[in-house]
């Protein structure tokens, strides 16, 4: 509202423009009447260039205005609803999704005849809103306390006014946040009186684990009402028993936590399910089950040890070789076994068998990492043809007695620290006596010692080519490494565990990688990111990414990611819960790349453990900040105080507004209308 305009300090100057303003349009029309013009009309032109004039000059001079407005402001009362599922989860849920929602927007609407209303929605966040959807997973009020202060801090606050059910299962105590100095009312909804009840509260267990192992399940089950009641809890996987136990509930509330040990039989993202029997008018009984997901990794690597002799150092191979859980081990007599594929495999070990010339083929081409062992009845020849880094040219039939030396600048895999102590006790191989000629890329972590002298010939070396690595001992007889005491044991089996590990990376370029979690839940949005290399392994965002879901019902649903920097990006929305597959595809020269996962959607079920408002709470939160608990019954009398309360003043403020004149763009339309006025009159009258 604007009460006045006035002028600034250069006040004074607003006459001199009136005078000027006069002194101009006496000079035009007195001292050079126009003829042929009623003296009435001849008034009327003096009249209108003496206001232009005026105006104009006063232009000129550009004096500051200053205006004042005042403005009155109701004062505020902030309605906040509880907008989680558990109010309308209970038995009254169609009076809340109803009766309840209109009584509430009917008093929101006669509260605003006397006040400025906002209303906010409360669960797991805090937004704008009146009507209550009852779709939020969980209710944290702290949440509410924090997002009052930060909106409505100094502002005239007459009252605030929250409705829900008291259970919150996130955040603190809603008093601890609520710093507003008003008074706080709360609205009791919701049932108080306990439920005959049988539900999952929580389950712990791995969310990996490796195929044939056993993982741990417990679970914590809880009943109310249930006194003496039989119960039964079932573990399914994909829908089928797996394992079950029954128990006896004792009191009226029941709380117990059971173990389970489950059978990783199957690799892959499996589904499991844990359910309570159903009670006797029991109403509740979505909490009643929890599905959970495990990925069971098959993370054993396959070792083909290949032989054509039978030797101790296979027995110690072996041996070392089956104490890891993530290798899985074969023997292949190569003298009996006429149908070997390379390709069955993850990691060959040649054990004497260098000069092979098929074998080596078939491993070469399968781009199969090869654990080169040469033996004294080895062809050295076909030893260097593996190409595998090392050649060995032979300086006559004999051999050489040769010790371990660590290197301790290796790095290409991780050695037990006290290795170098022991090595000097393992027994010397056989090695042959020979030049070593070593590669460039050729890292050798054990050195050979012959007699007294240390030289810098490898024993036990690795490398890696473009297309595969190698791991290379140079001689045999090392079972006795393994078997003078529980120290040579273990350090033996780490040396073989750390080549293993060696030859298990690979060094792959992928051209498509795409990155998402293994697990949402239901209120949370499914997102993806990939990125798609050139063939300089360049980032590239040119090409169009495709994606595919697909539930477990088979239903796919194709999307298009988008690109974003260097990146695509796909916000596939909020997905109901379960197990879904993806795959997404690109071309690439041609051809059509893909790369595929899996993940999945879990429910959300903390709003449903527990149904039984707790009005106590609502209570001394209310008490606590100047207000008192209303029950919805009472809600017109909640109405009444509100519109009566004497001590919720509306705030009236005044301000002052500085401004040119000159950026007054109705000066300039006055002159313009003046001007334009006289102008016609003249023209009129037939004086130009």
């Amino acid at each position: 509202m604007i009460n006045f305009i006035t002028f600034g300090s250069n006040a004074s100057l607003v006459p001199l423009a009136f005078i000027a303003g006069l002194l101009y349009a006496a000079v035009l029309y007195y001292r050079n009447r126009v003829e042929d013009i009623s003296t009435r009309m001849h008034v009327a032109l003096f009249v209108l260039r003496f206001f232009a004039a005026s105006a104009i000059v006063l232009m000129l001079f550009n004096p500051l205005m200053r205006r004042k407005e005042t403005s009155i402001e109701k004062p505020v009362v902030v309605l906040a609803h509880d907008n989680s599922l558990s109010p309308a989860a209970t038995a009254d849920s169609l009076y809340y999704k109803a009766q309840w929602t209109e009584q509430w927007q009917l008093f929101a609407g006669n509260l605003s005849a006397e006040y400025t209303v906002r209303s906010l929605l409360f669960g797991d966040q805090v937004s704008e809103g009146l009507v209550p959807s009852f779709d939020e997973y969980y209710t944290d009020m702290s949440l509410l306390g924090d997002e009052l202060s930060r909106r409505f801090g100094g502002r005239n606050v007459a009252a605030v006014v929250v409705a829900g059910d008291g259970i919150i299962n996130r955040g603190p105590d809603p008093a601890w946040s609520y710093h507003l100095d008003a008074p706080l009312y709360t609205i009791a909804l919701g049932d108080t009186t306990p439920a005959t009840d049988r539900y999952i509260h929580n389950i712990r267990t791995n969310e990996v684990t490796y195929l044939g192992n056993r993982f741990p399940l417990e679970v914590e089950l809880g009943a109310t009402l249930n006194d003496g009641e039989p119960l039964s809890v079932t573990v399914t996987k994909n829908g089928k028993r797996i394992t079950s136990t029954s128990l006896v509930a004792s009191g009226e509330k029941y709380f117990n936590t059971l173990d389970f040990f489950l059978d990783a039989d199957e690799p892959g993202l499996q589904r499991y399910t844990v359910a309570v029997s159903q009670g006797q008018d029991e109403i509740n009984i979505r909490n009643n089950r929890h599905d959970f997901y495990i990925r069971v990794l098959d993370g054993r690597k396959k070792v083909a040890l290949i032989s054509g002799s039978l030797s101790p150092d296979l027995s110690a191979l072996r041996q070392a070789i089956a104490g890891l859980n993530t290798y899985e081990t074969d023997y292949v007599d190569f003298r009996k076994s006429e149908n070997f594929q390379p390709a069955d495999y993850d990691i060959v070990i040649l054990y004497g068998l260098s000069g092979e010339s098929t074998l080596r083929e078939q491993i070469t081409a399968a781009g199969i990492p090869v654990f080169l062992i040469s033996t004294h009845n080895d062809d050295y020849n076909g030893f260097n043809a593996w190409n595998a880094g090392i050649n060995i040219n032979l300086q006559g039939a004999s051999y050489n007695l040769a010790t371990a030396v660590v290197n301790p600048d290796f790095s290409a895999f991780k050695v037990p620290s006290v290795l170098s102590d022991i090595a000097l006790s393992f027994a010397p191989l056989n090695v042959p006596f020979a030049d070593f000629d070593m590669a460039g890329g050729v890292s050798t972590l054990l050195y050979q010692k012959i007699g007294s002298v240390e030289t810098d010939m490898p024993l036990l070396s690795v490398s890696k080519s473009l297309d595969t690595r190698y791991v290379m001992l140079l001689g045999d007889g090392f079972w006795k490494w393994r078997i003078r005491n529980n120290d040579n044991k273990a350090a033996f089996d780490q040396l073989i565990a750390g080549a293993l590990q060696y030859l298990s990376i690979r060094d792959e370029k992928q051209f498509l990688y795409v990155n998402t979690r293994e697990q949402y839940y239901e209120n949370e949005t499914v997102s993806f990111e990939a990125q798609v290399y050139d063939d300089n392994y360049q980032l590239t965002t040119d090409r169009d990414v495709s994606l595919v879901l697909t539930n477990d019902n088979g239903d796919t649903f194709p999307f298009g990611m988008v690109a974003q920097g260097n990146s695509y990006v796909l916000d596939a929305g909020r997905l109901i819960p379960g197990r879904y597959s993806w795959r997404a595809t690109v071309m690439h020269d041609g051809q059509l790349l893909a790369q595929a996962g899996a993940f999945v959607v879990s429910e959300v079920v903390a709003e449903l453990n527990n149904l039984v408002a707790d009005h106590t709470l609502l209570r001394n939160f209310a008490l606590r900040n100047d207000g008192s608990l209303v029950y919805p019954s009472s809600l017109e009398r909640l109405q009444n105080e509100l519109l009566e309360d004497n001590n919720a003043k509306p705030v009236v403020t005044t301000r002052e507004i500085f401004m040119e004149l000159i950026n007054d763009y109705r000066l300039l339309a006055l002159i313009l209308l003046l001007l334009s006025a006289e102008w016609f009159l003249r023209r009129y009258l037939g004086s130009y």
